[in-house]
């Protein structure tokens, strides 16, 4: 392997790695982590959270694919 072949798998890795600082990871849904069964007030209270994180998520994609070099693309 040469010097070259060495620079260009260090610049890879580089490009490549790089994308985590671009865009933030999902989060995971409402209570996902709670153990246990909840009440109907806290189920209700969950499904309110998680429509409101699907609208702002929504919304997101949307900005995205309104943005000339945005990550999401109409079809």
């Amino acid at each position: 392997m040469g010097r070259h072949d060495v620079e260009d798998a260090q610049q890879h890795r580089q490009n490549i790695s790089r994308h985590r600082h671009n865009w933030v990871a999902q989060s995971t849904p409402p209570d996902y982590w709670d153990i246990g069964f909840p009440t109907t007030q806290q189920i209700v209270s969950i499904n309110q959270r998680a429509e409101e994180n699907y609208a702002a998520k929504r919304a997101h994609i949307v900005r995205e694919a309104n943005k000339k070099d945005g990550r999401y693309n109409w079809r």
